[in-house]
């Protein structure tokens, strides 16, 4: 008798999930309970179609309906989960205004996240949106198209993306940053050469403001920060993402400090025959093995297919993930894989850390860019635990190939020395990820020294 796959939520690990199972049982029975009418689409490209760079929100489709169909997964949009009986293992939903009950053998519970943003006196007029799925980026589009200013809420990547849109759509744009731009991918000192960036293209920044009021009279006129009165046609929240775990909790499933799903290495919860991926999921970091909510989707794809595999029978793992993310804003690419200096020390880590800038090519040979590389190391051990690397090019190679090094064990000097290639018209003779490993060994060297005296 074929198994029964249920999967309530289409994004990114919903779909890897469907597809992870469909390839690895060809007659287990898929369905999908998605409460949106979209397909599969790219979260990450959102702010590009609000740009302009992507032409239509449709482009943006991952895995089409008729994908589905031959497949044969069978894709429910407009479906609202009710209730969930994991006693019965039955789930209620409604469709067209009807109740309707599907029974499962597995169930994955792959709900996402939700916006969320702080109450704000008036920010229940209009023209005031969050962007989490193509119907707000259709809104916030088209009010952008109208519009003569902008205000973006928040510091995140969506955040920097909204804001470069609207720079480009012709927008006076404001972003108002509570704390420092990129926190929790971020360095201090990294984030101050991004806030730079951001402003040398046309953003008006606001750092260590909150918005206290909105004003308008049906849509959004200004809002207010701090001593700031801003004017203001559109405003977009993008104050963070929390995992959303409503119908988790309301079956039992144990939750953890992050707020998301607690699973196992199988991606199973704490119910047995209940799994769980992507942004509703806390598993642990790589490094230190604490509790982690990643919200990237590259970890809710490898999560997914973790968890449609063992869903029809499998014995997979998943393997520790380090974080490894790449942004762009104006031109410039931001990248970071492991620790931060905040995340080490809100976890009792100590560690050294080294930035340098460097070149993409040996100085006589034109073309070349700066390359601000800052890596971070476990002074006890040597190894590298942290890497962020800020360019016009080149990042995400640099990037994966250090989370390939923290992933390995790799130490400082290791890296130092390590054999990376040279060309003047494509590289210099010592890679900058090099050159920042030689002044970080350096330091711990001499820092060891002073320890033993």
């Amino acid at each position: 008798m074929s198994k029964k796959i249920v999967i309530v939520g289409n994004g990114t690990a919903g779909a890897s999930v469907a597809l992870a199972a469909r390839k690895a049982d060809r007659k287990a029975e898929i369905t999908i309970l998605e409460r949106n009418s979209f397909p599969t689409f790219s979260k990450c490209a959102l702010p590009f179609v609000i740009e302009g760079k992507i032409k239509e929100f449709e482009d943006i489709t991952v895995f089409s309906h008729k994908f589905f169909r031959q497949q044969k997964i069978n894709l429910v949009n407009n479906a609202e989960v009710a209730a969930i009986d994991p006693d019965a293992k039955k789930v209620v939903y409604t469709l067209d205004g009807a109740e309707r009950a599907i029974e499962y053998d597995k169930l994955a519970l792959t709900t996402g996240g939700y916006a969320w943003q702080p109450r704000t006196e008036g920010d229940e007029t209009g023209n005031v949106f969050v962007l989490r799925d193509i119907a707000d980026g259709e809104k916030i589009r088209a009010v952008a198209l109208k519009s003569r200013t902008g205000v973006v809420n928040g510091a995140s990547f969506i955040a920097g993306e909204i804001a470069e849109a609207f720079v480009t759509r012709g927008l006076k744009t404001t972003m108002i940053v509570r704390s420092r731009m990129m926190r929790t991918m971020i360095d201090a000192d990294m984030s101050k050469i991004v806030e730079q960036h951001m402003i040398d293209n046309g953003v008006d920044l606001i750092k260590g403001e909150t918005i206290s009021r909105v004003i308008g009279n049906g849509t959004v006129k200004a809002v207010v920060a701090g001593d700031h009165e801003i004017p203001c046609d559109v405003l977009v929240n993008s104050t963070g993402v929390r995992s959303d775990v409503t119908l988790a909790k309301s079956i039992g499933l144990e939750t953890g400090t992050t707020g998301g799903v607690v699973v196992d290495k199988s991606m199973k919860t704490s119910n047995g025959d209940i799994y769980t991926a992507g942004d509703c999921a806390e598993d642990r970091f790589g490094l230190l093995g604490f509790p982690f909510v990643s919200l990237l989707g590259t970890v809710a794809t490898r999560q997914g297919v973790v968890a449609g595999q063992n869903m029809v029978g499998g014995k997979t793992q998943v393997a520790p993930f380090y974080n490894a993310a790449v942004i762009k804003f104006f031109g410039l690419q931001i990248g970071s894989v492991g620790m931060t200096s905040d995340i080490a020390e809100a976890n009792g880590m100590k560690v050294e850390a080294l930035k340098v800038t460097h070149t993409t090519l040996p100085h006589y040979f034109p073309g070349g860019k700066d390359v601000h590389v800052k890596l971070l190391a476990d002074p006890g051990t040597g190894k590298l635990v942290g890497a962020q690397v800020l360019a016009e090019e080149t990042v995400p190679e640099t990037i994966n190939t250090l989370s390939l090094a923290i992933q390995n064990g790799m130490t400082i000097p290791q890296i130092a020395m390590a054999d990376f290639c040279y060309a003047p018209p494509c590289a210099d003779i010592w890679a900058p990820a090099s050159i920042a490993a030689q002044g970080l060994g350096r330091k711990l060297a001499a820092k060891a020294r002073r320890a033993k005296k």
